[in-house]
C-alpha cells in the first residue's frame, strides 16, 4: 500500500491518498470555513485519478470558490452566482442552479 500527501494552495486543502490493489481512498482536511462538500469533491477527484495539482484544475477550483465566497458576502440568494461556459458561438453564462444559458454582453 502506498500513501501520498497532496497540499493544494486553495483554502488549506490537504489530501492523503492511500492506494492498494483495490483502488484509492483517502482523507481530506481544509480550512474550517470551507464547506465539507468542496473537500469531499476534490478528494473524490483525486481518488478517481484526476490530477488535482494541475494548474487548470486549480484555476477552475479557485474560480468556483471565488464565486462562492463573493456570493456569501453579498445579499444574493444562495445558488444565484454565475458560472461561465464556452460554446463555439461565444461565451455563455449559466446560473449555478439552472442550466438555461444567459448571453454574456
Amino acid at each position: 500500500m502506498s500513501e501520498r500527501n497532496i497540499k493544494l494552495p486553495v483554502d488549506g486543502i490537504e489530501i492523503t491518498l492511500s492506494e492498494n490493489e483495490h483502488g484509492a481512498s483517502g482523507t481530506v482536511t481544509h480550512d474550517p470555513d470551507l464547506p465539507d462538500i468542496v473537500g469531499s469533491l476534490v478528494l473524490a477527484h483525486a481518488c478517481a485519478g484526476i490530477d488535482v495539482e494541475d494548474p487548470a484544475y486549480l484555476e477552475g477550483l479557485e474560480t468556483a470558490l471565488e464565486a462562492y465566497w463573493n456570493n456569501m458576502e453579498s445579499d444574493a440568494s444562495p445558488g444565484a452566482f454565475l458560472i461561465a461556459g464556452h460554446e463555439e458561438d461565444g461565451e455563455q453564462l449559466y446560473p449555478s442552479n439552472d442550466q438555461r444559458p444567459l448571453r454574456a454582453f
